[in-house]
């Protein structure tokens, strides 16, 4: 809109803002993700490794100013990754991919609030590794989270392994982590309710 593009030329000082906003968080932050390149083009492979941008970024939404940014889009590059948010008691809970863990985000500074162990499949699939399956379609052993969220008492996800969804609950008083396998229901099911 033409408004729009004229206050960003006569406010030459401000941030301009390339990703989607996510969060309203805490009346005076908007909070920002991007996401990274998924190509298996070595020259786009190459560019995303020089990528300056980070995943999330913390604007401040009176002053249209970038005032925190965390996780760096180059680290993740060459990896096919999920990045999740979700808000827990007004706290901004990140997960990223990279290092499998969920970091508590607080002004200037990150808190690791959960580390996830994936056992033996606790490596990263690449780009290349991606297309390849995409290709062949020979399921790798790589475990994706999917969705992610908090209650007072556990931690509730949903992860994809070889082409089925699982649902994990980790239980925060007892430490116990169950998993089921998640089944959506079928066409047929729905209209038999």
């Amino acid at each position: 809109d033409r408004r729009q593009r004229q206050m960003c030329i006569r406010d030459r000082n401000k941030t301009p803002i390339h990703t989607s906003p996510r969060y309203l968080w805490k009346d005076s932050l908007v909070v920002f993700e991007g996401y990274s390149v998924v190509t298996d083009n070595p020259a786009m492979l190459r560019a995303a490794k020089q990528d300056s941008s980070y995943f999330c970024e913390i604007y401040a939404l009176k002053r249209n100013e970038l005032i925190h940014s965390y996780f760096p889009k180059k680290e993740a590059a060459e990896f096919y990754v999920t990045n999740l948010e979700y808000v827990y008691q007004d706290t901004f809970c990140y997960y990223y991919g990279l290092d499998r863990t969920i970091y508590q985000l607080l002004p200037g500074e990150k808190k690791v609030r959960y580390r996830f162990d994936m056992g033996k499949y606790n490596r990263l699939q690449t780009m290349i590794d991606f297309y390849e399956e995409q290709k062949s379609g020979v399921l790798h052993e790589y475990l994706s989270l999917s969705m992610c969220n908090e209650t007072d008492r556990y931690v509730i996800g949903k992860y994809d392994f070889k082409a089925k969804e699982y649902i994990f609950i980790y239980d925060k008083r007892t430490g116990i982590t169950g998993c089921l396998l998640y089944t959506s229901p079928s066409p047929r099911d729905a209209h038999e309710s």
